[in-house]
């Protein structure tokens, strides 16, 4: 699973670093990759067949990533917004571009801690909660 994170490229990094760590300490073999820093309208238009199904994050979608996680094609990269969520010319976009809206939950989270919550949700549809 692929994430576009909204942060300066310092906190990249440090995510990057935290979550090589977090995988060493729960015995994960396959760390999940962050990407960098970059502007939305370009990425939507250079990313792969290899990053499909894109589920963005969008807390007034009628889809759960937990449904979509336990689905038969969960998604292969994850985006998650800025503070405040993105904005519906954004979701548009993403949504022409084949992204999936889905939501976490009845709670809006900021961008840092709908991160590690979507990756515990897929975790969990993957069988990592067995």
């Amino acid at each position: 699973m692929n994430f576009i994170w909204p942060t300066p490229e310092t906190t990249t990094r440090a995510l990057v670093s935290s979550g090589r760590a977090a995988c060493e300490q729960c015995g994960r073999n396959r760390i999940p990759a962050i990407a960098p820093v970059s502007s939305f309208a370009p990425w939507l238009l250079s990313r792969d067949a290899a990053a499909l199904p894109i589920a963005i994050l969008d807390a007034g979608s009628d889809r759960s990533l937990q449904a979509l996680a336990a689905s038969a094609t969960p998604p292969r990269t994850l985006v998650i917004g800025p503070e405040g969520g993105f904005d519906a010319g954004e979701l548009d976009a993403a949504h022409r571009a084949g992204a999936l809206r889905v939501h976490l939950g009845a709670r809006v989270l900021r961008a840092e801690t709908a991160a590690l919550s979507a990756l515990a949700i897929v975790g969990a549809c993957a069988g990592d909660a067995r």
